[in-house]
């Protein structure tokens, strides 16, 4: 097969293409170590089904001149300056022309971010275990010859309340603890731009202004499930010098973002903030937790690791902007 002869479709698949998307993703993904757990056709259908009828989804195909589906990746736009491709995509057919078919797939998402004005697009590629290492460098090889450069590497973490039961040392009388839900957005900014803009995490530091305000207003968003005992602050004269916040993420706890300002850093603050919201969670019978931190943060995951936190997989994460910042 001619690689030029490959034609792409850009946009929301139609209800009657599912079926053989489906089917695509099964037999390119069965029995490898991206295959995800108990998939079954009709798993993938409901799940592109879901995307197609959101409008903050966009697919990518490409076809060989018979109309076979040679190539597929999804998109979510759901932002005003970044776009996230799926992970572990594009999926593509296992042949001699599979990375010249994924480049071209990545290179039809930039164009679509050129096109809708999206300065960021980005990648994850989680859960990466010794398995996966193989078949991670085929990835980047095809995200970094698209013009892609490593944002993160993270490591992902987790902690069994039941096993590590919460040891909260004792609360400084000058400082006050406080619920997420008690002081507004406005109050934490300061203190989020103080911990995140000096902190190692690469990720955030990698994005422009703009997308760094939307993250923040993404993080802190009330109209999103947080666990309301647990997301906490701590202030010193009234102002916030730290937080702690706990959401639900694919029927787990999930720390984050968590962060003390510099200046009130090694004084224990952090141990003492995350510990108070480990606590309120051992009270509500909840014992497993993850959190996910850069690598290169040595003095975060020092924290998570004096509260009982273990490293379990780590993810990659990979970028592309529109205006170039190399």
């Amino acid at each position: 097969m001619n690689p030029n002869e490959i034609r792409f479709q850009t946009g929301s698949i139609l209800e009657e293409e599912i079926p053989k998307l489906a089917e695509f993703i099964v037999e390119i993904r069965e029995g490898s170590v991206l295959a995800p757990p108990y998939m079954t056709k009709e798993k993938i259908r409901k799940q592109l089904r879901k995307s197609v009828e959101s409008e903050e989804y966009t697919q990518i195909i490409a076809r060989d001149d018979h109309g076979h589906v040679m190539g597929f990746m999804s998109i979510f736009t759901g932002f005003e300056s970044m776009a996230f491709i799926s992970s572990w995509n594009p999926i593509v057919v296992v042949n001699e022309n599979e990375t010249s078919i994924a480049i071209r797939l990545v290179e039809k998402a930039k164009e679509l971010a050129v096109k809708r004005n999206i300065d960021r697009l980005e990648v994850v590629f989680p859960d990466i275990t010794k398995d996966h290492r193989k078949v991670l460098a085929k990835f980047i090889d095809v995200y970094t010859h698209a013009g892609f450069r490593l944002a993160s590497e993270e490591i992902k973490m987790e902690l069994n309340l039941e096993l590590n039961p919460p040891d909260v040392p004792e609360i400084p009388q000058e400082v006050k603890i406080c619920k997420l839900s008690d002081i507004s957005n406005d109050e934490i900014k300061e203190c989020f731009d103080g911990s995140f803009k000096n902190s190692r995490d690469r990720l955030f530091l990698s994005m422009n202004e703009e997308q760094q305000e939307i993250s923040f207003n993404y993080w802190f968003n009330r109209e999103r499930d947080f666990n309301e005992q647990a997301s906490l602050l701590i202030l010193r004269d009234m102002s916030v010098i730290g937080y702690s916040i706990v959401r639900p993420d694919d029927d787990v706890m999930s720390i984050g973002p968590f962060g003390i300002i510099p200046s009130e850093q090694r004084k224990g603050l952090g141990k003492l903030l995350l510990s108070l919201s480990l606590r309120e969670l051992h009270k509500q019978g909840i014992s497993h937790l993850k959190v996910e931190v850069d690598k290169d943060n040595i003095t975060a995951r020092k924290i998570y690791e004096k509260v009982g936190f273990k490293e379990t997989t780590s993810q990659i994460y990979y970028y592309w902007r529109s205006v170039s910042d190399f």
